[in-house]
Parts: structure tokens; C-alpha cells; sequence
């Protein structure tokens, strides 16, 4: 009966390292249609996020604002055991008519700010991705917004995340 208690313990044990160790995994978002356009967005996100509300903030008609949070999936028999601290992190992506823009004209058709932010932010540390980028082919313009306090999580998925938006 010890033998069977020790092999599941060290298991479960073994299983939540894992678990919490992984490193963090993308997937294909699709969009609602994007205003009256009839196109949609993709976009790479991390699997273990949801769509979040974006509260009182509502888009100007014209405009859409998606927004990605993680979600806690332990078990809360494990994070009675193994106390978790889910970390501050978001991802945005707003879309808006290239029109609004204060130079649709500009030869620009991406602007990246890759940057480690060092300020607190609810006693975190904030890495942070921006990255704008103009789809003159369908009128346009669409603002990525993604921080996280996982530093090697961060640098891990930025670049893919930043890159990965059509819209179709």
C-alpha cells in the first residue's frame, strides 16, 4: 500500500512540473467579422488564454478591440496544494479603418517596438511587444499590444505572436 502511495505522489509530483514547466504553446484565433467588411482576423495566441471582456471600453463603430488573458485550468485541489500566483499578462489587437489614421500615406507598413519594460506594475516586472501594422490592401490598420511577467515566456512567443496577424 506504501509502494502504491509513493509511486502516485511522486507522479503527481513529477506531472505538475511538467505541467507548470511546459513552454507555452500558440494557436490560430480567428475573428468575428470585422465590422461591416466581412473579413476577419488571425492571429497567433498562447492556448492556455481566452478571450476577455474589454468592460466599459467600446470601440467606436468602425473598430474592433480583441482582448486575451491567461485562465487559471489547475485543479483547485492542486492549488490548495501547490499554491499558483497567475502572472500579469495581456494581449490586445485593435483594428481600425486605415482612414484613421494620422498618415495612411507614410511608406511604413509596420512599426515594431520590441522592448523589456523595467517599471513595476503591480509589483511585476512587464516585458512588452508593440507592433502596428497597415493592411492598405483592405483599409486597415491594426495596433498589437502583448506584455508578460514570464520573461523566457515572453521571448519565447513575441516575435510569433507580433507576426502572425492577417487579416482575410
Amino acid at each position: 500500500m506504501r509502494g502504491i502511495a509513493a509511486v502516485l505522489g511522486v507522479s503527481l509530483v513529477f506531472g505538475m512540473v511538467i505541467w507548470l514547466t511546459r513552454p507555452p504553446a500558440l494557436v490560430w484565433w480567428t475573428s468575428p467579422p470585422i465590422g461591416n467588411t466581412g473579413r476577419r482576423m488571425r492571429a497567433l495566441v498562447p492556448i492556455d488564454w481566452e478571450r476577455a471582456d474589454q468592460g466599459l471600453a467600446v470601440p467606436p463603430l468602425g473598430a474592433e478591440r480583441y482582448y486575451f488573458r491567461p485562465v487559471d485550468r489547475i485543479p483547485k485541489v492542486l492549488r490548495w496544494i501547490f499554491p499558483y500566483r497567475q502572472e500579469r499578462a495581456q494581449l490586445s489587437f485593435h483594428v481600425v479603418p486605415l482612414s484613421w489614421v494620422p498618415d495612411p500615406n507614410s511608406d511604413a507598413s509596420t512599426i515594431d517596438q520590441y522592448y523589456g519594460f523595467r517599471g513595476q506594475v503591480h509589483r511585476d516586472q512587464v516585458h512588452s511587444a508593440h507592433r502596428i501594422v497597415m493592411f492598405r490592401e483592405v483599409g486597415l490598420w491594426l495596433n498589437i499590444n502583448y506584455y508578460k511577467s514570464d520573461k523566457r515566456a515572453f521571448d519565447e512567443t513575441y516575435k510569433a505572436i507580433c507576426n502572425s496577424p492577417r487579416i482575410e
